[in-house]
């Protein structure tokens, strides 16, 4: 037996078991350590073993990650198809060793062994000289056992030694190329996602937009229902004289101001009280239709116990339309409100009192 010329000792190597690690072996080891994707990571040591007089030489020159090892010690699993896939790649890239144990990598769980570590031990790589390495990457410790006399040994030292080792470089290679294209694959599979969603998103957001117009349209046709509704309302109620023309005409332009550019106070845009303030200006020259109305208006002014006039409001009625049937005049609207505490976004409602000032 020939030992390497190149090594570091860790700890006290000392014992009849003597366990060597190459270099390239460890550093792949450490880095599955510091895969951060899992707490338990594992590996599958190829090897030599090799037993002169009463010690025992162990070299480990290959590792293989174990994938089924991050699972639950409970749930690991070495069936055929695993022993399959392990033999698959001893066979790839280090044809000339064997197996002669295992690492195993658990995250905050110490480097003792338990029950569950032994009896997976003993049930996969049973014989004397295999191998268990343990890690704990958050305490920063590990452990190195050996099996002997039906026993799992913790060793008091090991060696890393420094050899071309081709095999294990040619398997780095491969895992690195094949971590790339996992890496690209998962790229592409979350671009196609992302797109996706968007997808989804546009498409949503187009519905949203139809159901909105939809609604826009019903909205639209409704109000021109109002509008007949009202047109008709207010031609039953001026009777002989029916609607002016020149409300008609002007009607967009009437929703905001009135014929003479005055705006309409607390009148929420109601086409009849429009159409209502362009009759009474009308009045105010002459209209019999509009004093015949305002008679009516006046017969609604109630007397109260304080000789204070009150006024019970009508359906269609606005501010404007009460000034102009009490005092056929629309000047007194800020009287009115004023005297009931009215703010201009404020609308009233049929059969709602309001206090009439007296006005000289």
């Amino acid at each position: 037996m020939k030992l390497p010329k190149n090594f570091r000792q860790i700890g006290e190597a000392a014992g009849l078991t003597k366990i060597y690690i190459e270099d390239y072996v460890m550093t792949y080891l450490s880095a599955i350590t510091k895969d951060s994707r899992t707490y338990v990571r594992g590996a599958i040591l190829f090897g030599e073993i090799e037993r002169v007089g009463s010690e025992t030489y162990i070299f480990v020159n290959g590792a293989m990650e174990a994938q089924n090892i991050e699972l639950d010690l409970d749930e690991t699993v070495f069936d055929d198809e695993v022993w399959k896939k392990i033999y698959e790649t001893k066979d790839q890239y280090f044809p000339q060793t064997q197996i002669v144990g295992w690492y195993l990598c658990r995250t905050g769980m110490s480097v003792r062994l338990n029950d569950k570590i032994k009896k997976t031990h003993f049930e996969n790589f049973p014989g004397d000289g295999k191998v268990l390495y343990v890690r704990d990457p958050l305490e920063e410790e590990e452990a190195m056992y050996a099996y002997r006399g039906q026993d799992l040994v913790r060793q008091t030292g090991y060696y890393i030694y420094f050899v071309k080792n081709k095999e294990m470089q040619d398997y780095l290679i491969d895992v690195r190329q094949e971590q790339e294209a996992a890496i690209s694959y998962e790229k592409m599979l979350a671009q196609k996602r992302d797109e996706r969603i968007i997808r989804q998103s546009r498409r949503k957001l187009e519905n949203k937009n139809k159901k909105g117009e939809h609604i826009l349209q019903k909205t639209a046709a409704a109000a021109v229902a109002m509008f007949f509704l009202g047109a008709t309302g207010t031609y039953l109620l001026f009777g002989q004289t029916g609607l002016p023309q020149t409300a008609i005409e002007t009607f967009s332009d009437k929703i905001k101001q009135t014929s003479n550019g005055e705006k309409v106070k607390n009148d929420k845009g109601s086409v009849s009280a429009v159409f209502t303030t362009e009759t009474s200006t009308k009045n105010e020259t002459g209209n019999s239709a509009t004093a015949s109305t305002g008679e009516k208006k006046k017969e609604t002014v109630n007397q109260s116990d304080n000789n204070l006039q009150t006024y019970t409001v009508q359906k269609g009625d606005t501010i404007t339309k009460i000034s102009i049937a009490l005092f056929q005049s629309k000047k007194y609207v800020d009287e009115i409100m004023e005297a009931n505490g009215l703010a201009e976004s404020e609308s009233i409602y049929p059969g709602q009192k309001l206090r009439i000032p007296a006005i000289k």
